[in-house]
């Protein structure tokens, strides 16, 4: 498999003389015990405790140098860099505890701040950056030449504004056609509703009932028979290295993991959108889109949200005794616009359903974002902080304080709260429970592509991840694809 030791022990070695001569005398390290070496390959790779460690000796000795040299820069890099999910982990339904969004973290405004985090020290995705560049050293050269498309490096820019560098192994690439082709097959197992169908018919809890129902027999049938699926049928042995292993599980592992992330924001979400609509039950029960401008070329017709808002919610904030502020309105108002605007921007192209809900009906997501923002900040609302430079659990979205958000996480929140009030029509007829159906459905077919990445590519090889990648894209698709990856790849600086 073209092991070559000689050269990554080499380029080891060197990247260990250059990071001892930064490290305190007490905080560097030579070697490890080889128990704790072969667990971190079990976590990463999610083995159960029986289970052997595919690794040969030559192989252990090399991992025993990566794992000191990332032990010199974050004693505890292994659960603060989303490369592991230990086997218990990965069999427990709800997943980790501590699963969160990394792939939004460090919007401009942070970026000064994380220079002094841990006194220098990398954390979260700064860490896995700096584990993945070692790691690469490690892979054998054949097969890092015969799968670029896997093995090379890329930044996946999901950080927005790019205050952060974002790498990963082209094998995330395969994970995302992966989900795509799930949406996909989700979305075609959908029921069409027949002519003549209305928007009050649509929100009967019978006719929600069976779409989800028909969605969750026709899902697993759709997936079984797509190509990607079939191509890892096959039950071939699995010879790779263990750092070709390592750094496709570790691809994998924050894929889930963000998926994970997701779900606990669609939660969150969901306790303010419920009772939100609670709300407009009581106040507008046949909806309100005759209070919206329907001619948005007309200005004089502009429709008055502050008005909008009074109407359907005053008697709650009387009722509360709480004052929205013309400052705090007037927040409101240009965050909403954030919110479209972000439809357009470069971090959330792939959210492509999402972008063309959000953008469809303009006033419809204006009226929302101004209802669900003054009840977010009525009941206090708040969204998991996934930062690790901002020292709190939760962060409230909406207050007299709270910055506008361009980008990062928090706008993944704001989108998460507006999007689903859209897709379940809350303009014409605000429903509880096809709110609450609507998040129990969308946790559920998070939660089945979680078991379907797990079930599947945490135990391929190589060969697979390519069979995957090749039946995913037309040969002129794969084609486009290699083009763009060569332009694409990322090359770390020269060592200082």
């Amino acid at each position: 498999m073209g092991r070559t030791f000689s050269v990554n022990e080499c380029a080891l070695n060197e990247e260990m003389r250059l990071v001892a001569r930064k490290v305190p005398a007490d905080g560097r390290l030579d070697t490890v015990e080889p128990s704790t070496v072969k667990q971190a390959i079990a976590d990463i790779l999610s083995l159960s405790p029986k289970s052997e460690i595919p690794a040969t000796a030559e192989e252990l000795q090399l991992f025993d140098q990566l794992y000191c040299l990332m032990s010199m820069k974050n004693r505890k890099w292994m659960t603060e860099s989303d490369l592991a999910i230990p086997y218990d982990q990965m069999i427990s339904p709800s997943g980790p505890k501590d699963a969160e969004l990394k792939s939004r973290l460090y919007g401009v405004e942070n970026r000064d701040q994380r220079s002094n985090q841990r006194d220098g020290a990398p954390t979260g995705i700064e860490l896995r950056n700096y584990f993945l560049l070692q790691l690469k050293k490690c892979l054998p050269e054949a097969d890092a030449e015969e799968f670029p498309h896997l093995l090379t490096l890329f930044d996946n820019e999901l950080s927005g504004e790019k205050a952060l560098l974002v790498l990963e192994l082209r094998a995330w690439s395969t994970l995302t056609l992966v989900q795509q082709s799930i949406f996909q097959a989700e979305r075609q197992a959908r029921p069409v509703p027949p002519v003549g169908f209305t928007l009050s018919r649509a929100a009967m809890p019978a006719y929600i009932d069976g779409v989800h129902a028909k969605i969750r027999s026709e899902l697993p049938k759709l997936v079984a028979q797509s190509a990607w699926r079939k191509a890892l049928d096959s039950n071939a042995e699995n010879s790779d290295s263990v750092f070709v292993r390592v750094g496709l599980n570790a691809a994998v592992n924050r894929f889930v993991r963000e998926q994970w992330g997701y779900n606990r924001r669609m939660h969150a979400a969901g306790e303010i959108q419920i009772s939100l609509l609670k709300e407009l039950e009581k106040s507008a029960p046949a909806g309100f889109l005759h209070l919206l401008n329907p001619d948005a070329n007309n200005p004089s017709r502009n429709t008055d949200f502050s008005k909008l808002v009074q109407l359907l919610l005053g008697g709650a904030l009387e009722e509360r005794s709480i004052t929205i502020t013309s400052k705090l309105f007037e927040r409101i108002g240009t965050q909403a616009e954030l919110i479209l605007q972000s439809c357009e921007r470069d971090e959330f192209m792939g959210d492509i359903e999402m972008n063309r809900t959000l953008s469809a009906f303009p006033e419809c997501t204006r009226a929302l974002t101004y209802l669900a923002l003054v009840w977010c900040h009525v009941c206090k609302g708040s969204f998991p902080e996934d930062d690790p430079g901002i020292h709190a659990a939760v962060i409230r979205l909406v207050s007299s304080r709270s910055a506008l958000v361009m980008s990062g996480q928090h706008m993944v929140s704001f989108r998460r709260l507006i999007s689903p009030l859209i897709n379940t029509q809350a303009f014409a007829f605000p429903s509880v429970y096809r709110m609450k159906k609507h998040i129990e459905h969308v946790v559920y077919l998070r939660e089945f592509l979680i078991d379907q990445l797990l079930g599947t590519f945490k135990t391929a090889s190589l060969n697979q991840w390519d069979t995957v990648m090749r039946a995913s894209l037309s040969p002129a698709e794969f084609s486009d694809f290699m083009a763009m990856m060569q332009a694409s790849e990322y090359t770390s600086p020269p060592s200082s």
